[in-house]
Parts: structure tokens; C-alpha cells; sequence
């Protein structure tokens, strides 16, 4: 049952205590890790980055002479799988991009962020998306819809799902116009059997007759591709 208002305030008044312990205990143990780090003279890709963004944006004449020589350096930035960026790299590439004229290109798919437990922000993508379409000035969107992967039984069908599956509560975009796939390859012969088959995976079945021991995801997908082709 849930807490009523009074309980509840018991409850986190009582938690206080040792949020802030954890929360001490947490900010002791990173100092002493990168302490350590420094010592033995090493890094971690996450280190390397905030460093970068440091050298990028202190207020020093140092920081602005590196930041002038990168922009002077690269005179287009071209960032893949742009969904899957986090705000401390689009901090790092906007410090050094030019605006005037732009000179960052960004290509990516909303529909397939899956980096979300490495901070992934998709909304950099769905915000940029918008503001393009609504401002021109601000940076052109290209629609690059053409599948060139799959059969197009395959697109078809994947069409046909997530028309009816996602929506912007599910996945942050509407799946409909130019967000469907679009059927680009040429695939031979032409009478090359098309049939799209779903699979489907009961993580509640029994393993083998007599076993209630459930595999893993993947462990059941192997198993239901080897009971079909068998």
C-alpha cells in the first residue's frame, strides 16, 4: 500500500541520513579513483573526453587558441549514428564546429538508438530534427528513406508493424511518411521465393520436455531459428 503524505515525509526524513552518507562515500571513492588513475598514468575514454571539453571551454587564452586552431583545422565535421551521441560529445563537436557558413553534417536514425545505458540522448537528434524543419536557415534535414538491406517483402512488412507500434510516447517519433522504409535494392532472380516469417519466443516455455529451466534471450533465439530450419 502506498505511504500517505505524512509517512511519506517520515520516511524521507529518516533516508536523509544515509542518502548523504552514500552520496559521500560515492564522491570519496571517485576522487580516490582518479587520483589513482593519475598516478599509474592512465585513462579512461570517458576521462579523455571531459579533459577535451575542459581544454575546449575554460576561459583561458590557451583554451581559445586551441579551440580557434581545431575550427581552423577541420573544415567539416561528420558525426555517424548522430542518435546515439550523449550531450558531453555534442558539447565537444559544437566547441569546434563553425556556424556561419555550418560545417557539421550529422546522419543518424531516431528508430535506432540503442545506447540509451551509455547516456545516449536521443532527444539531440529529435530537437535538431524539428528545429531544421521549422527553421531552414538553421541547417537543412535530408531524408535518406531507401533501404538497400532488405527484400522488399521484408520493408514491407517491417512498415506494417511499426506503423502500428510507434509513436512518439513509443520511440519519440510518429512511424509513418517519410519515417516508413523505403523498398531501394534490386534483388535476382526474380522469382526469388519472398516471404517475411515472424518468430516468436516464449521465454515462459519449457527448454526440453521435463525442464522448466529457461535459457536466455539469445540462447532462445538460436533455439527457435534451429527448431524452424529443422
Amino acid at each position: 500500500m502506498p505511504y500517505g503524505e505524512a509517512q511519506t515525509v517520515a520516511v524521507m526524513q529518516d533516508s536523509q541520513a544515509i542518502v548523504a552518507t552514500l552520496a559521500d562515500v560515492v564522491t570519496q571513492f571517485a576522487s580516490a579513483y582518479q587520483q589513482e588513475k593519475l598516478r599509474r598514468h592512465v585513462l579512461e575514454f570517458s576521462d579523455i573526453e571531459h579533459f577535451a571539453l575542459q581544454i575546449l571551454t575554460k576561459d583561458s587564452a590557451a583554451a581559445r587558441a586551441v579551440q580557434d586552431q581545431l575550427k581552423a583545422t577541420y573544415h567539416e565535421i561528420m558525426v555517424d549514428e548522430y542518435q546515439d551521441t550523449n550531450e558531453l560529445q555534442e558539447a565537444i563537436v559544437t566547441s569546434i564546429a563553425q556556424t556561419d557558413p555550418g560545417n557539421l553534417f550529422m546522419v543518424g536514425d531516431i528508430k535506432q538508438s540503442i545506447y540509451g545505458f551509455r547516456l545516449a540522448e536521443p532527444k539531440l537528434f529529435i530537437n535538431k530534427f524539428n528545429h531544421y524543419q521549422e527553421d531552414p536557415e538553421a541547417g537543412k534535414e535530408i531524408t535518406l528513406a531507401e533501404n538497400f538491406r532488405s527484400m522488399k517483402n521484408v520493408d514491407d512488412f517491417t512498415n506494417l508493424i511499426f506503423t502500428q507500434l510507434m509513436d512518439r510516447n513509443l520511440g519519440q517519433i510518429d512511424y509513418t511518411g517519410p519515417a516508413k522504409l523505403v523498398y531501394g535494392a534490386t534483388y535476382y532472380p526474380e522469382d526469388l521465393v519472398k516471404e517475411a516469417h515472424v518468430l516468436v519466443y516464449e521465454t515462459a516455455a519449457e527448454v526440453d520436455r521435463g525442464q522448466t529451466e529457461v535459457p536466455d534471450k539469445s540462447a532462445g533465439q538460436v533455439a527457435v531459428v534451429g527448431q524452424k530450419n529443422s
